[in-house]
């Protein structure tokens, strides 16, 4: 039940959070910028944040190990309830 109630949390979030990302993208550099940039995210940082624009990549390593915490511990229980109950 609370798997349920995390994913029906999480889901919309997220989501929310990158459409939001994206808009943010569109809004600060132009179109020419968006095609000739190898990542988007530094370009931004970098006239958005200026000297904080190393807070882009540690804010992605950290949301890496994040993502890699949530599957480590829900998709191990979600394999073992799975089973339980007989789907698998």
């Amino acid at each position: 039940q609370n798997l349920v109630c995390a994913l029906m949390i999480a889901i919309p979030l997220v989501t929310s959070l990158y459409v939001l990302v994206n808009i943010s993208y569109l809004i600060v550099l132009s179109s020419s910028e968006i095609l000739s940039s190898d990542a988007v995210a530094v370009s931004w940082g970098n006239q958005v944040l200026g000297s904080w624009a190393w807070m882009v990549p540690l804010a992605v390593a950290l949301s890496t190990f994040g993502s890699v915490n949530g599957i480590f511990f829900s998709g191990s229980r979600v394999c073992y309830v799975a089973a339980r109950e007989g789907h698998m």
